[in-house]
C-alpha cells in the first residue's frame, strides 16, 4: 500500500503543473488559419519560448512559416491510420518508431533493472540485507544518470548518444557473461561478484543516458504531425508487447542457461547497433518541420534550417519573406503589432 501511494505522487504533482504547460503552437495553428484567434496564440508561445516575447524576431518568423506550411502540405491527406504506412517516407518514419520502442525493451536494460534481485543472487550474494541496498544503490543511480543524461543529448544530440550506448551494452554484457561465469565457477572469491555488479551500475549508466531518454522523445521528433499522436502511441504499445514477452522470459533464461544470456543479449545488440548506423538520423538542430526534408525531400523554409541558422542570416531574409506575402495576410497582421 505505501508503494502504491508512493508510485502517486509524481502523478499528482504532473496533474497539478499541467495547467501551467503551454498549448502546442502547432495544434493551435492546426485548428485553421482563419481563427486568428488561435494563430495569434500560437505565434506569442513561439515568441516567449524562443525569443523572449519579441514576436517580430526573424526566428519566430522562419518558425511560422515552417509549421503553416507543412500543416498544409499535411492537410492533402486524410489523416487516418494508413498514414502511418503511406507513403514510404511515412512507413520509414513509424518503423524508426517502432524499432526504437522494440530496442529498447530488448536491449537488456529493462531486464537487468527488473530482475536485479534474481541478477545479483545468480552471482552468489545470499545476503537479504546487501541484495537491498545494492538494489537502492542502482536505483538512484539511473536517477541520476537519467538527469545527466538530459543535458547531454541535448548538447551532442540523439545518435551519438545511442551509437555509444548501445555499442557500450555490447562491450559491457559480454563483460558481465564473463564475470558471472567466473563468479559461479570460483564461488569462494568475491572480487567477481563485486566486478559483476560494478558492470551492471555502468550498463544502467549506458543505458540511462540514451535509449531510457530517446525511446519516449526521438519517434515524436522523427514523426508528421499528422502520424505523431496514432504513431507514439502505436510504437509503444508493439514495444510494451516485447516487454511483456520479456519479464516472462528473461528469468527462465537466466535460471536455465545463466551467463549465457546476457552473452546472447550482447549478440543480437550488435544487430540493433547496425539497424541504428543505418536507418536512425540526427534530430539535433533542426525543429520538426525540417525533419520533412530528411525523409521525403520537403522543405517548409526555402532552404532555412531555423534549427541551425544563425540570426543575422535570417533577420536578413524576413523583409524578403514578408514582403512576399499578400497584403493584410495573418501572418504579416500578427508580427507587425506591437
Amino acid at each position: 500500500m505505501l508503494f502504491a501511494k508512493g508510485e502517486a505522487v509524481p502523478s499528482i504533482l504532473s496533474l497539478c503543473l499541467l495547467p501551467l504547460v503551454d498549448e502546442s503552437p502547432r495544434w493551435l495553428f492546426a485548428k485553421g488559419r482563419r481563427e486568428e484567434l488561435s494563430l495569434v496564440e500560437g505565434i506569442d508561445i513561439l515568441a516567449r519560448l524562443h525569443a523572449n516575447g519579441d514576436r517580430h524576431n526573424s526566428m519566430i518568423v522562419s518558425e511560422v512559416q515552417e509549421i503553416l506550411s507543412a500543416l498544409a502540405n499535411e492537410k492533402q491527406s486524410d489523416g487516418g491510420w494508413r498514414e502511418l504506412v503511406t507513403p514510404f517516407p511515412n512507413l520509414k518514419r513509424f518503423g524508426i518508431a517502432v524499432l526504437m520502442n522494440i530496442f529498447y525493451q530488448i536491449l537488456g536494460g529493462n531486464m537487468i533493472l527488473y530482475f536485479s534481485s534474481y541478477v545479483i543472487a545468480n552471482l552468489g550474494i545470499k545476503d537479504k540485507r546487501t541484495t537491498i541496498m545494492i538494489n537502492i544503490f542502482l536505483l538512484l543511480w539511473k536517477a541520476c544518470c537519467s538527469v545527466g543524461g538530459i543535458f547531454l543529448i541535448d548538447k551532442i544530440g540523439a545518435r551519438k548518444p545511442l551509437i555509444t550506448g548501445t555499442s557500450a551494452t555490447i562491450f559491457l554484457l559480454g563483460l558481465l557473461a564473463g564475470l558471472s561465469n567466473l563468479s559461479d565457477a570460483h564461488p569462494e572469491n568475491p572480487g567477481y561478484a563485486i566486478g559483476a555488479i560494478i558492470v551492471v551500475a555502468l550498463f544502467l549508466l549506458a543505458v540511462s543516458t540514451s535509449w531510457m531518454l530517446l525511446a519516449y522523445t526521438y519517434p515524436a521528433e522523427i514523426l508528421r504531425y499528422s502520424q505523431r499522436a496514432k504513431g507514439v502511441v502505436a510504437a509503444q504499445s508493439i514495444g510494451y508487447a516485447f516487454s511483456f514477452l520479456n519479464l516472462y522470459t528473461a528469468p527462465l533464461a537466466i535460471e536455465s542457461i545463466a551467463w549465457r544470456y546476457y552473452a546472447i543479449n550482447a549478440g543480437w545488440n550488435v544487430g540493433i547497433l547496425g539497424v541504428v548506423i543505418w536507418l536512425f538520423v540526427e534530430t539535433k538542430g533542426r525543429t520538426l518541420e525540417e525533419m520533412d526534408e530528411l525523409f521525403d525531400g520537403t522543405v517548409h523554409s526555402r532552404g532555412v534550417i531555423v534549427g541551425q541558422y544563425s540570426h543575422t542570416k535570417l533577420r536578413q531574409e524576413e523583409s524578403v519573406y514578408l514582403g512576399s506575402l499578400p497584403s493584410g495576410s495573418l501572418l504579416t497582421a500578427t508580427t507587425s503589432r506591437d
